[in-house]
């Protein structure tokens, strides 16, 4: 296994260029990683008759990433998701997030951790990408210093690992956005793709999918994955408000056995590709990439509607106002660790 780092491209307003680093295993599948957004770029996996084929979503160049509203492959924070009303209160104090998705907050603001070029290194078998959020920065508080470390071995596992600290109390809650096409990116929608997840609950959510903080059974109903099933059977029964493209948005509460535990599996018939998700984390965002329409990808691959799945391991969305909610803030003395692995295999 090994690590390549090059040139990604260089941004017309000179700033430091964006590099790009590949991780490749022996049976010569790869990751690969780019430093503006701690972004997924690409990874390529064999399907059941051993040949690679792309099945990250990704986009061909900085400028595209410029413009990319649906953060593909993004790592987000400080807060992944929503935080309703764009405000929490912590220590008696109440703070006021930029409302990029009016009225809540979405995925830390325009300016979190999404839009950082993060500082990079290797040590031959991961790349560790960090970075600063500064006091104040999308509202709030404390310094915070992040890190994840990207890592793609012989068992083609790959695996994020978030750590996190701060001067400061300050909610913390950090996944990675990665879009997923087993056949293959830009090779059509998953709506096939076949879904199993380990959660017995959903989180209702309001019309613009925030949490109300009642848990509801997914038993009987369009969320009920825990039997393998294909991920268009019962899409447009989902439960969203008007207002959302029709398909998966959802929250699943994960059925936990251990610190590090398996939140679902995904198979695609027709390459044979199968992923694991693996997690320490209690919640997992399922979402079906219902406004992916009109993208164009890497290598100028259309990104259809449905085109790609995430499952964005995380916190649960809003938590930071909801008591009941697992614990959302970091204080300082604190170290925040956790770690998902994308596991794939073919049948």
């Amino acid at each position: 296994m090994g690590v390549v780092n090059q040139p990604f491209e260089t941004a017309a307003s000179g700033d430091p260029p964006v590099e790009r680093w590949t991780l490749t295993n022996r049976s010569g599948a790869s990751a690969s990683v780019i430093n503006y957004g701690a972004t997924i770029a690409s990874v390529r996996v064999p399907d059941h008759e051993g040949n690679l084929g792309e099945v990250s979503l990704g986009l061909s160049t900085f400028e595209d990433y410029l413009a990319d509203t649906e953060f593909l492959g993004r790592t987000v924070g400080r807060f992944a998701n929503r935080i309703g009303g764009a405000s929490f209160e912590l220590g008696g104090r109440r703070f006021a997030l930029p409302a990029n998705e009016a009225p809540n907050h979405l995925h830390g603001g325009q300016d979190g951790f999404h839009q950082k070029r993060w500082v990079a290194e290797d040590d031959g078998e991961a790349v560790i990408m960090s970075c600063i959020s500064p006091d104040g920065e999308c509202g709030y508080p404390g310094s915070l210093r992040a890190s994840v470390r990207f890592t793609f071995n012989d068992e083609h596992e790959l695996a994020f690992a978030f750590e996190a600290e701060t001067d400061a109390p300050t909610p913390i809650n950090m996944t990675n956005h990665v879009y997923w096409n087993l056949a293959g990116a830009g090779s059509g929608d998953v709506r096939g793709h076949l879904v199993q997840i380990e959660s017995t609950h959903y989180l209702e959510t309001d019309d613009g999918l925030v949490p109300t903080g009642v848990e509801v059974p997914v038993a009987g109903g369009p969320l009920d994955f825990l039997d393998e099933r294909a991920i268009g059977d019962r899409m447009d029964a989902a439960p969203l408000a008007p207002r959302w493209q029709r398909g998966y948005d959802h929250c699943f509460v994960l059925r936990r056995e251990a610190a590090l535990s398996r939140a679902a599996t995904v198979h695609d018939p027709v390459s044979g590709r199968v992923m694991e998700v693996l997690t320490t984390q209690p919640g997992m965002m399922f979402y079906t990439g219902n406004d992916l329409s009109g993208t164009i990808g890497a290598g100028g691959r259309p990104f259809n509607q449905y085109g790609g799945f995430c499952l964005e391991t995380q916190n649960f969305p809003d938590a930071v106002n909801h008591p009941h909610f697992p614990n959302a803030v970091l204080e300082p003395g604190q170290v925040y660790r956790q770690r998902t692995i994308f596991r794939f295999s073919t049948q």
